[in-house]
């Protein structure tokens, strides 16, 4: 299959995480969910569950860590956990 045609050819294509894997989408050999910016079709959030899976209900929401999503795992820093130096803030 062409690098990108199936998503470029049909509007219909699913573009959720889970559709790439089944269809092996590949960019420059790479699965496509690495280099594809994938957001929920119906919200537009990438954290949203539908968004990793078209079967999932779509939660309009991008918090992190819901349950289904990708991100799910995913738990926000503390605000001057990462990136401060020791004497700073």
């Amino acid at each position: 299959m062409p690098t990108g045609a199936l998503l470029a050819s049909s509007p219909k294509v699913c573009g959720c995480r889970q559709c790439l894997r089944d269809r092996d989408e590949r960019v420059n050999g790479f699965p496509a969910e690495l280099s594809t910016f994938i957001v929920c079709s119906a919200c537009g959030c990438k954290r949203c569950p539908h968004a990793t899976d078209h079967r999932n209900v779509c939660t309009g929401s991008n918090e992190p860590g819901q349950p289904g999503s990708a991100y799910a795992a995913f738990k926000a820093p503390i605000v001057g956990e990462m990136g401060s130096r020791p004497g700073e803030g």
